[in-house]
């Protein structure tokens, strides 16, 4: 619209210069535009076709209540004033006649366009999957319900797809743990990068979520700052706070927001500088209201049936170290059973198999150490499984804090390539007092873990026997009692709507 010469303002709701609102500076005048660093190089964008017609006359710096001076840079806010000085005949047209009158700017300036709201959400592996979904859904349930238009894009799997996202790259086969293991995912991972800048730099989103990952999303984040000067916020941030510190710095300075999903988290990356609200952990949010009469019918065994499960993988390297030394397991306890009970025809491994393309794999494992006659491979929800069990066996990951929900008793088991372990241990110095979330979080050996070289098979049998019901062992109740204060921890549920609120209030 072209406007007799008057003050008025433009305010953005993105950094791209699609969407904004022109308002009168009389009485219709709205609140000072406050804006950051990328909207103000969208100002720029927008007015740089009309360069003669738009000046600048007046910019100011704010700083926001709390924010350290040596981080104001990057955290500032921004007002901005500017004058149309060019002709009237947008005005006319709409039989505005050129007048200043503030009425007539009013209704002609204060409508909002309807371009749809653009966020892009980046994740990876299964888990980010399953939550980068769940944060969709409820994205595009509230932006509907209060009238908002968003358009949703997204770095992951098929279950944020199916969630609503327009999936630009599928990388949950392109999750590692170890440098040897990442040396295959190199170049494909490289190859999906440069696909998604080329789209983003096309399609420039108003926010950036990114959930984990920290191996792409940190990185990533540096480049969406730099080249495209929108919002980003980290949804279930890296877990510094337990392992290392040494990337805080980064994920605070390119984190317009942290939503954290533990207390102990919040108060780490507030300490570090960070902008942090504590919306609690999403898996409160979609643990299954199943009993264990209705998930053993669904599995097909009877309430008084022993139900052990083996949580083996849900990345290819985990199949790979992980699921042989879970399998052996599961037979030498197989037979040892055999010997208390008499007998197996009461006994049952459950095997949810995560993705597709494992199924094979987890046959022959079982096949190797004669348990596939009482094994139940699952390719339905692992909720199901979770819910039957009596104990588990598995490896560590997020997954143990959904076993942990279920209130199944678990003994954890991790292994990597023993060379990138040497690295890891010998050049950078990693080393962690745990390696489950339950204990982590906890900071205290909540459940049994057996981790690279410890990781003996007649170890984790022991350990196993020693939480199953039918045995005199304190352990299985000290675990038991040890879940409730962890789920004190994890939060109420509405985790995701949480999230996406904080998220939606922010556009």
């Amino acid at each position: 619209m072209v406007l007799s010469i008057c003050q008025f303002e433009v305010r953005f709701l993105g950094g791209n210069g699609r969407d904004f609102r022109l308002s009168n500076n009389c009485k219709f005048l709205h609140s000072p535009l406050r804006i950051g660093h990328g909207e103000w190089r969208g100002l720029r964008r927008l007015t740089s076709s009309a360069r003669k017609n738009v000046s600048v006359t007046e910019r100011r710096w704010e700083m926001k209540p709390g924010i350290p001076a040596e981080k104001f840079a990057s955290q500032f806010q921004t007002v901005v004033r500017t004058t149309c000085l060019s002709a009237q005949d947008d005005l006319k047209k709409k039989g505005g006649q050129g007048k200043t009158d503030p009425e007539v700017l009013g209704k002609e300036l204060g409508a909002k366009t309807e371009t749809p709201i653009r966020i892009f959400v980046s994740t990876g592996d299964v888990m980010g999957d399953i939550h980068g979904a769940n944060l969709v859904k409820e994205l595009l349930r509230q932006a509907e319900a209060s009238g908002r238009k968003i358009e949703i894009s997204a770095l992951g799997g098929q279950r944020i797809k199916a969630a609503g996202a327009t999936l630009i790259g599928d990388n949950t086969r392109l999750s590692s743990i170890g440098l040897m293991e990442a040396l295959p995912l190199i170049a494909p991972s490289l190859s999906l990068q440069h696909r998604v800048r080329r789209f983003l730099e096309k399609t420039p989103p108003d926010i950036v979520v990114l959930l984990d990952y920290p191996g792409v999303n940190i990185p990533f984040s540096q480049y969406v700052k730099q080249k495209l000067g929108c919002k980003v916020v980290y949804y279930i941030p890296p877990n510094e706070w337990l392992w290392n510190t040494s990337r805080t710095a980064q994920i605070v300075s390119m984190s317009d927001f942290i939503l954290a999903v533990y207390p102990g988290e919040a108060d780490y990356y507030a300490g570090a500088g960070g902008n942090v609200i504590l919306v609690g952990h999403p898996l409160t949010d979609f643990v299954k209201d199943i009993s264990r009469y209705e998930a053993r019918q669904k599995l097909g065994v009877k309430a008084s049936d022993l139900v052990i499960a083996l949580l083996p993988a849900s990345r290819s390297q985990e199949l790979k170290f992980v699921w042989p030394i879970i399998a052996s397991a599961a037979g030498k306890l197989l037979r040892r059973l055999a010997e208390i009970r008499g007998g197996l025809q009461s006994v049952h491994f459950i095997v949810p198999a995560v993705l597709k393309d494992q199924r094979a794999a987890i046959e022959h494992g079982c096949a190797d150490n004669g348990i596939s006659d009482r094994t139940i491979i699952y390719d339905g929800d692992q909720h199901v499984a979770l819910a039957a069990a009596d104990v588990a066996i598995a490896k560590s990951g997020s997954n143990n804090l959904e076993t942990a929900i279920y209130k199944v008793p678990q003994v954890v088991v991790y292994k990597i390539d023993d060379l990138t372990a040497w690295i890891a241990r010998k050049v950078f110095n990693f080393s962690v007092k745990y390696i489950s979330l339950v204990n982590l979080i906890l900071n205290a050996e909540l459940v049994p873990e057996f981790i690279q070289e410890e990781a003996i098979v007649d170890d984790i049998v022991k350990a196993t026997l020693n939480l199953l019901p039918e045995t005199e062992s304190q352990e299985r109740n000290k675990v038991l009692q040890g879940y409730e204060q962890l789920i004190q921890l994890l939060g109420k549920s509405g985790a995701v709507s949480r999230a996406a609120e904080e998220i939606l209030a922010r556009l």
